[in-house]
């Protein structure tokens, strides 16, 4: 688990990835929570973000090991072209609201059209699951919010292209 504020870091380091603890940490947690996957995290009530990079990792494991899998490619390339044109603008104004919001739009229809795709492949539907936790990415463009280092993700991206 990591919290991330302006610049500043900080990890907390568990020897078990018990969860117990994190009620307790963040019982007055008002910030956004930006987490894995772990569903420890879920019970915690505050603004969440799952993490994108752990994401598109994921992603790109899938497709590495489903080279032929149509749908896997097809969801992949729409996260992609979805993702790319936020990542320019993160580059070119940083992480400035008046700038992001016009992603908005955009996350909206493609959160919509992936609710209505019935996939076949199981590794598909686990990974449709996976990303209609970042719901939340229309909050965190919203708010100017989003915490990802955008020239790790273009690397990442470059499977998905």
């Amino acid at each position: 688990m990591f919290g991330y504020l302006l610049e500043e870091v900080a990890y907390i380091y568990k020897e078990t990835r018990e969860g117990d603890f994190l009620q307790e940490l963040l019982n007055n947690f008002n910030g956004v929570l930006v987490s894995d996957f772990y569903t420890a995290y879920d019970s915690i009530n505050c603004r969440q973000q799952k993490c994108l990079i752990h994401l598109i990792r994921d992603m790109n494991d899938d497709l590495i090991k489903n080279p032929f899998n149509e749908e896997l490619k097809e969801m992949i390339q729409g996260f992609a072209i979805l993702l790319k044109p936020i990542i320019e603008t993160i580059d070119r104004f940083g992480l400035k609201v008046v700038y992001l919001k016009k992603h908005k739009v955009f996350i909206e229809r493609f959160y919509k059209k992936l609710s209505k795709c019935n996939y076949k492949s199981e590794i598909v539907i686990k990974l449709k699951i996976k990303t209609s936790f970042l719901h939340s990415l229309i909050m965190m463009v919203s708010l100017g919010i989003i915490t990802m280092l955008s020239m790790r993700l273009k690397r990442l991206l470059f499977f998905a292209m």
